[in-house]
């Protein structure tokens, strides 16, 4: 089945317009005997209405509890070793399975992009869908989440689609040339920013467990202190957080983060005493962090409108809008993020190093 014309001119439309590259795959036959352990029978329950691929990190843990908040019987699919089955909301226990998830390299970080992240969880997602015979995956993703990486590719590197309706639409393409079940893929929280999206979970929620996630994107080489593992507080998924948990209301100890003071006047006075990595990477992926929220509130100025234009042009179709309407909803996202990070960079005061690299949007 994989080896047919179908199946793979859609795996390889997806993943090139993932990726930027060319890609050559081949399926082969097995050799030798199948494990004789069989496959573990997966928990997966009955009248499911959507499936979420779950990370655990603050945007999945969200939007799955505003799903069963709302009534909704949402089945949260978790790759790989740390699924929590037998999780519960509100005292009455959930819907949730694991996917089982090895890949074994012959050469080490064959893809350090991350982008087939993005793959691997659109997919088990689908796949989900389809065995519980569901057509609806929800994304749990904001809209900075969604459109920031895609609209503002860092320096000359391909732009991050990842979790945007125009890479996700292929998906729906793919497995549906795969096992033929149409698959559609839903964005909740897609006009709505993480300060919005977090605001409506407590909201809605007596079980507030949001502190506990984890946004970062470094990994624990870069991100211990004292033999505890944080965040580094400065990436632009920390940013994004931090700027969130404020503009919810909200707030969190200072030793989340490698990144304690953010009002400090250099990233030096910054980072935590002691604190031994702090050199040129560490530095040079706060600056792009930052940038990338900071970029993507410029895009309100009147300057950026032929932007939004052609962007609205591309995701209208898999949204099933009109460019229009697109239009005006990504406009009115940017315009709250870009208050949003107004508020949260006056907040830090005048002596912040981070108002030494923003643009004069405040």
């Amino acid at each position: 089945r994989w080896q047919s014309p179908g199946v793979l001119a859609r795996l390889h439309e997806a993943l090139r317009f993932l990726s930027g590259d060319f890609w050559s795959i081949k399926f082969v036959k097995r050799q030798g005997n199948p494990l004789p352990k069989p496959q573990d029978t997966l928990p997966m329950p009955v009248n499911v209405k959507a499936v979420l691929a779950y990370s655990d990190g603050l945007d999945s843990r969200a939007v799955a509890n505003l799903a069963a908040a709302s009534g909704e019987n949402v089945l949260k699919v978790r790759v790989g070793s740390k699924a929590s089955a037998g999780s519960t909301f509100n005292g009455k226990p959930e819907a949730f399975t694991g996917i089982p998830y090895e890949l074994r390299h012959t050469r080490p970080r064959l893809e350090s992009s991350a982008r087939s992240r993005g793959f691997k969880f659109a997919f088990i997602g689908g796949i989900a869908a389809y065995l519980v015979d569901t057509s609806t995956v929800l994304v749990p993703e904001s809209g900075q989440g969604i459109f920031g990486p895609a609209m503002l590719p860092l320096a000359h590197a391909y732009a991050d689609f990842r979790n945007h309706p125009v890479f996700l639409s292929r998906i729906e393409n793919l497995l549906f040339e795969l096992v033929g079940h149409k698959v559609q893929f839903e964005y909740p929280r897609i006009w709505r920013t993480k300060a919005e999206t977090l605001s409506d979970y407590v909201e809605s929620s007596s079980e507030n467990k949001w502190a506990d996630t984890r946004s970062c994107w470094q990994d624990s080489r870069w991100c211990s202190f004292e033999g505890k593992r944080r965040q580094c507080g400065i990436c632009a998924a920390c940013m994004l957080r931090r700027m969130s948990v404020k503009s919810a209301g909200l707030s969190e100890s200072n030793d989340t983060y490698i990144c304690e003071d953010l009002t400090a006047s250099s990233i030096e006075q910054c980072v935590v005493p002691g604190f031994t990595h702090l050199g040129k990477s560490f530095r040079e992926y706060a600056i792009a962090g930052v940038l990338q929220l900071d970029q993507f509130a410029e895009l309100g100025r009147e300057s950026s409108k032929g932007s939004i234009h052609r962007h609205s042009v591309l995701t209208s179709y898999p949204l099933k809008l009109s460019v229009g309407e697109t239009e005006q909803n990504l406009t009115s996202l940017v315009q709250r993020h870009a208050n949003e990070w107004s508020a949260f960079i006056n907040d830090l005061g005048s002596q912040s190093f981070l108002r030494q690299w923003t643009g004069v949007y405040i």
